[in-house]
């Protein structure tokens, strides 16, 4: 009658599935020692075909030096186990409550990049907090475009492709290799179920296709 024999015992404490993290793999990662990083930049030169000696103007530039900071910022977190706890529990108790750390951390991290509020408030800045790339701009620094279509690219669910594909060609070439999309998986799937009207109230295929290039997206 369940007095005699004894219950089974599972091992493994069951924990919350951590989220899929993409930034860390995305963002160069670097080592400091300071509390700031200071990054140079200068403008480039210009140059053009031509004889000195037939009196062929010199294409003349004027090398415009600037100077950007990427501030070190601190994340923290702190829990408390008691000696007790940890030897009478049949499980690897210090072991899973590191593990969960570096998780929170990575979660925490992975939002901060994306939409961070900045040095201001102890956090780094995202890249959706500093979009600087617009279409006139063409300099491909930021994280949205600034177009004259449809799409609000601050709500998850909205999508028109003709921003998209004016996002994609206002970008310079030479950043085209080191180029990625993101996105809301809402903005995702808003983008994956449009489909052509082909009469009124009838729609044909999706619009999203499968990639022809291997390597490029769908």
């Amino acid at each position: 009658g369940l007095y005699l024999v004894p219950e089974d015992l599972e091992t493994e404490i069951l924990r919350a599935i951590p989220q899929y993290n993409v930034m860390r793999r995305l963002c160069g990662v670097r080592n400091t020692i300071r509390d700031k990083v200071k990054i140079r930049s200068l403008t480039e030169v210009s140059v053009g075909w031509g004889k000195i000696e037939t009196g062929t103007d010199i294409p003349e530039s004027t090398v415009t030096p600037s100077t950007d900071t990427i501030y070190v910022e601190d994340l923290y977190g702190l829990t408390k186990l008691g000696e007790d706890e940890l030897m009478d529990t049949d499980a690897n108790l210090a072991a899973m409550v590191a593990n969960s750390f570096a998780i929170a951390l990575a979660n925490a991290e992975e939002k901060a990049f994306v939409i961070g509020d900045g040095h201001t408030y102890s956090e780094p800045k995202g890249i959706c907090t500093d979009a600087v790339y617009t279409a006139d701009a063409g300099n491909g620094k930021g994280a949205g475009y600034d177009g004259t279509y449809g799409s609000n690219w601050s709500i998850d669910d909205t999508v028109a492709l003709e921003d998209m594909l004016q996002c994609e060609y206002d970008l310079g070439t030479q950043y085209l290799n080191g180029a990625v999309w993101l996105m809301n998986r809402k903005t995702e799937l808003a983008a994956r179920v449009l489909r052509a009207e082909v009469a009124s109230g009838f729609y044909g295929n999706f619009l999203w296709q499968p990639s022809l290039m291997v390597g490029q997206p769908a």
